[in-house]
Order: C-alpha cells, then sequence, then structure tokens
C-alpha cells in the first residue's frame, strides 16, 4: 500500500522563520525609502513570499509541505499492527 506524506516545518521553526520573514521585509522596505533599487525589490519579494509560506505553517492546521514522499508498506505489517 503506498501513500503520500508531506514533511513540514515544526511550530517552532515556523515561528522563527515567520518573524525573520516580516524582519526582512521591514529590512528590505526601509532601504527602499534609502536607496531605490532592483535588488531591494527582489530582496522585499523573496522577503514577503517566506513571511508567507511561514505564517500559513504557524497559523493553519494543515499548512504546506516542505517535502513530500511516498511511503509503501507491506499489507502483512499492517495487519500485525
Amino acid at each position: 500500500m503506498k501513500r503520500k506524506v508531506g514533511i513540514r516545518p515544526s511550530k517552532f521553526s515556523s515561528a522563527i522563520g515567520f518573524i525573520m520573514g516580516i524582519a526582512f521585509c521591514f529590512f528590505g522596505i526601509y532601504l527602499m525609502f534609502q536607496s531605490f533599487n532592483f535588488f531591494l525589490i527582489i530582496w522585499t519579494l523573496m522577503a514577503l513570499l517566506i513571511t508567507i509560506y511561514y505564517g500559513i505553517n504557524l497559523f493553519s492546521s494543515k499548512g504546506l509541505s516542505l517535502y513530500n514522499m511516498t511511503i509503501e508498506e507491506d499489507k502483512d505489517q499492517t495487519d500485525k499492527q
């Protein structure tokens, strides 16, 4: 029997990633007021995506998986458990 399993970051890791993502967003926005360039736009957009990803994993019960795996189990082993 095959089963698909998604591996997600822990709630603690998601909280740290969410907080750091917010910090990097503020840092990018602050620097954009100093000197507006293409790198800072990319920086801020990537920080926003990271913040959204970890926020979804932190505040939802299902979340988004980091890795997907397929596990194969023998039917005989499943019946014995």
